[in-house]
């Protein structure tokens, strides 16, 4: 699990180095080629994004609470939910309407089934966050 996360940090701390690096040298030849400035300046914003995160990461004591809550909502549908409307909306659209959905009945359903997975986890997910959250709130309430 652990290169899951290391993975993910790594591509998140690269896209967030990769912006700001390109709004400061938009229009220098640090871009394009390969100078000590803009290498220097590189690994210099990789490890600042990395250092940020980890220090957010650890100082906000709800940041996984607010994570759980985040992916439950976004990243469920943006597995499952938006492949399975993309799939019905493209076979609808692009290969004839409802006798290809009737045609290609299996994957169909098939998509249909991801809709509702997506769905699923979204308000089990959601409700188990907050849930969650809300518990470690009144425990902290009654240990204080």
């Amino acid at each position: 699990m652990s290169n899951i996360y290391c993975s993910t940090g790594a591509l998140c701390a690269h896209t967030a180095s990769k912006l700001v690096f390109i709004r400061l040298f938009r229009h220098s030849r640090h871009v394009y080629s390969h100078t000590v400035l803009g290498w220097a300046t590189w690994i210099t914003l990789c490890f600042l994004c990395v250092a940020v995160a980890f220090v957010l990461a650890t100082a906000v004591p709800i940041f996984s609470d607010i994570i759980g809550i985040t992916a439950s909502v976004f990243a469920s549908w943006y597995t499952y939910g938006l492949a399975g409307f993309f799939w019905l909306y493209d076979a609808y659209y692009l290969r004839g309407g409802a006798p290809a959905l009737k045609r290609w009945w299996r994957s169909t359903t098939l998509s249909v089934l991801t809709i509702v997975a997506g769905t699923f986890i979204c308000v089990a997910g959601t409700y188990v966050s907050v849930k969650v959250r809300a518990h470690v709130s009144w425990l902290d309430a009654l240990l204080s």
